[in-house]
């Protein structure tokens, strides 16, 4: 029985080097508090804050890693009290590892994730590669669903290696027979991760510049696991010619460049047996055309931080929440989605080219504080995607109503290369009417939106740029 004091027994008395959790939890979003779900003496739901579970494993040895199969055990808000995720309290209490969830998953999911985890895990491989493969089997077995983002790492600082050690040599195994002393197996953490083992997969990466030219790539020390010893190929999707001076008269041609069966993009994303990165500085609805054009095809995109491309460390911090808020309204056809992030996307802004006359549902999806630089860490980026997704799922998807469903999706959107990238990866769901991305202007430019782009029209290679007077 799952009681909290049976809990406490078991740490004291086994020691565990591992705890894998399967269960519920959530979230309170009045209070940022994360809630673990464990049972009474009469077997009834009982509710652990983050505290109450971290507590749990004072003095006692902490595990090794914990895994939490439970829903949103990754989110929560720090405060004065402490952490609000139980992952993040864990980590403070010292497990050196968590991993957690961070929205709701399936079983279907989570039985993928974990077999692929624990199988290389055993192998001996550092468990941020383990954490990457069982990723990639939800992406195999539920290809039609954001779910793969959900798993979410929390380490102590320097605790990144080999979690299961080798077994000892005989002579040490012969010391402890013969009475030396016994000493913890316990995973340290303390040794270096292996190199990674060379890939006989080519690596390619998309470097894509619109807006202006890239004078850095991605490195070795920002993504040692992907380049695996490995030197990318690079294939340059070069639109500056045509697009730096934001002369729009060149639009709809390269945007048929970009989209083109024959061309280097789509014949990229094509090829199969390689690992594909993206990087650069297009702009946004042409890296949402990237992202789309890539039909869910894994692809590795980096982010430029700190003036280089890479991405930040996973952090026990928790990121900043995506807040959404959802109006109804009118007797439109279209659905408006605002994105901000790097910017705020003023409504007014959007009505010039969009009418609320025109609209029937309204989502804004925001940061408090918004700004360049907003999405610094990869978890980050998913998180904020497997919200859009699980919103549009339930506002759009779910609506059984033909009357009340949009017969178009309009995206304004203020955010990072990588984020717009993931965007159209979302947007490739079947289930998704005419999705149109609109375009931000100089302050010069009236309207503020100066052009939009249509993507189902542009992936058939039809006519699909729209410039507004």
């Amino acid at each position: 029985m799952p009681t909290r004091q049976e809990l406490r027994r078991k740490l004291r008395d086994f020691s565990p080097h591992m705890l894998h959790f399967m269960g519920h939890g959530k979230v309170d979003e009045n209070t940022g508090n994360g809630w673990v779900y464990l049972r009474d003496e009469k077997g009834a739901p009982a509710l652990l804050r983050a505290q109450d579970i971290a507590e749990l494993f004072s003095g006692c040895p902490a595990p090794g890693l914990v895994v939490l199969n439970t829903c949103q055990s990754a989110r929560g808000t720090l405060s004065i009290s402490g952490h609000g995720s139980v992952a993040g309290a864990l980590v403070s209490q010292g497990v050196a590892a968590v991993i957690a969830m961070q929205f709701s998953i399936s079983d279907r999911a989570a039985m993928a994730f974990t077999e692929e985890f624990y199988t290389f895990l055993a192998k001996g491989v550092p468990i941020d590669d383990a954490v990457t493969e069982g990723r990639l089997a939800i992406r195999s077995k539920v290809p039609d669903s954001f779910e793969w983002c959900t798993p979410a790492l929390y380490m102590r600082a320097g605790a990144a290696g080999v979690l299961i050690q080798p077994p000892l040599s005989n002579s040490s195994a012969q010391t402890e027979e013969s009475g030396g002393r016994a000493q913890d197996r316990r995973p340290p953490f303390s040794e270096p991760p292996p190199a990674p083992v060379p890939s006989k997969r080519p690596l390619i990466f998309i470097r894509h510049e619109a807006y202006k030219k890239v004078t850095e790539q991605p490195r070795q020390a920002d993504a040692p696991t992907l380049f695996a010893g490995r030197e990318p190929r690079i294939v340059s999707i070069d639109q500056t010619v045509g697009l730096e001076q934001r002369d729009w008269r060149n639009l709809e041609a390269e945007v048929k460049r970009l989209a083109a069966r024959d061309g280097d993009l789509r014949r990229t994303f094509n090829e199969q047996d390689a690992d594909i990165g993206y990087y650069g500085f297009p702009f946004v609805p042409l890296a949402v055309l990237a992202g789309y054009l890539a039909k869910n095809r894994q692809v590795h995109v980096f982010e430029y931080v700190s003036d280089r491309f890479q991405w930040g460390s996973e952090s026990a911090t928790p990121s900043p929440p995506l807040n959404v808020d959802v109006q109804t309204q009118g007797t439109g056809n279209a659905a408006r989605i605002r994105v901000s992030v790097s910017a705020l996307v003023s409504l007014d802004d959007c009505r010039h080219v969009l009418p609320d006359s025109d609209v029937m549902l309204d989502l804004h999806f925001s940061l408090v504080t918004t700004g360049r630089g907003s999405v610094r860490r990869e978890e980050q980026l998913k998180a904020y995607v497997q919200v859009i997704r699980e919103t549009l799922n339930k506002h759009i998807t779910s609506n059984r109503d033909p009357d009340r469903r949009p017969e178009s999706v309009h995206l304004f959107a203020a955010v990072p290369v990588s984020l717009a990238f993931y965007l159209g990866d979302t947007l490739t769901a079947s289930w998704l009417p005419e999705c149109f991305i609109y375009n931000y202007g100089l302050p010069s430019e009236r309207p503020r939106y100066k052009w939009r782009l249509n993507l189902q029209a542009a992936f058939e290679g039809r006519r699909s740029i729209k410039i507004f007077k």
